[in-house]
């Protein structure tokens, strides 16, 4: 999945467990950063179902547009909720800042979480075959717009 749903989810989680659950203080942080952090691999592990393309392809106007959404969306995310959900923010994208930030683009070595994320993944439903499908970005546009809907439910 995209930057933007697993900041959604991150800060959906922190809005949740601080304003709706009986848990405070340093528990509540806790309970905060463990379940943003798992929640990348539960939400990567249904990436297969989106337009998810492994390598960036710059001379595709198709994954450019695409992208330059994305990219806009994230960053309106991060402005409008940073501040408050910073945690949540955080923890819920630690695995694509470690892999494909330090291991990959500093270390230029290949990433280690999220290949583990991609043999459970394939356990449970089978090789990706919808990566490529352009029609796909159907999937996590309504995950996203669902998301953003129980944020302010919340």
């Amino acid at each position: 999945m995209q930057a933007p749903t697993h900041l959604l989810i991150g800060i959906i989680i922190q809005k949740a467990v601080l304003k709706h659950s009986q848990f405070r203080g340093a528990f509540g942080i806790s309970i905060i950063i463990i379940s943003a952090f798992f929640s990348h691999f539960i939400i990567d592990c249904f990436s297969r179902f989106t337009y998810h393309p492994p390598k960036a392809d710059w001379n595709d106007p198709f994954w450019v547009s695409y992208h330059l959404m994305i990219y806009s969306l994230t960053l309106i995310i991060i402005i409008l909720f940073g501040r408050e959900y910073w945690i949540g923010i955080i923890f819920s994208i630690l695995v694509d800042i470690i892999d494909w930030g330090i291991i990959r683009g500093l270390l230029k070595k290949e990433g280690i979480i999220h290949p583990l994320i991609d043999k459970i993944s394939n356990f449970f439903f089978g090789e990706n075959k919808y990566m490529y499908q352009k029609w796909t970005i159907i999937f996590e546009a309504i995950l996203i717009i669902i998301l953003w809907r129980i944020l302010y439910w919340i």
